[in-house]
């Protein structure tokens, strides 16, 4: 099924299959540096990303609402884990609207860094 995410700027990028399509995709999107800093600064480490609603999605057919939520390594830094179940990628059912996730990541100086 597919899912649409909305970004703090109100923008909106439409990811996943099509209707019906039960089966798994994996998609991404890029966001670039200025404008992750600029949502850093004014959200400071809770940027918030929203899991819109989207009534295409029958959860009589297939599990609602099931994505994978993952962050990418820096190099200096050791692998992320998040505050929902301690691994590199927060894999769950999640319902339509806000579900706070925090990762976080250690530098090679014990320096910790958190995002949620």
């Amino acid at each position: 099924e597919p899912f649409i995410i909305q970004d703090p700027d109100g923008n909106t990028y439409n990811l996943g299959g099509t209707p019906g399509d039960c089966g798994s995709s994996v998609n991404s999107f890029t966001v670039p540096a200025a404008t992750w800093n600029g949502w850093a600064t004014t959200f400071g480490g809770n940027i918030p990303f929203t899991l819109l609603g989207d009534p295409d999605v029958d959860s009589g057919v297939c599990g609602a609402n099931n994505y994978t939520l993952t962050a990418n390594e820096v190099l200096g830094f050791s692998l992320c884990s998040n505050s929902y179940n301690g691994a590199e990628n927060a894999s769950d059912l999640y319902p339509a609207g806000t579900t706070t996730v925090t990762y976080s990541t250690q530098d090679l100086n014990g320096n910790t860094l958190s995002c949620s």
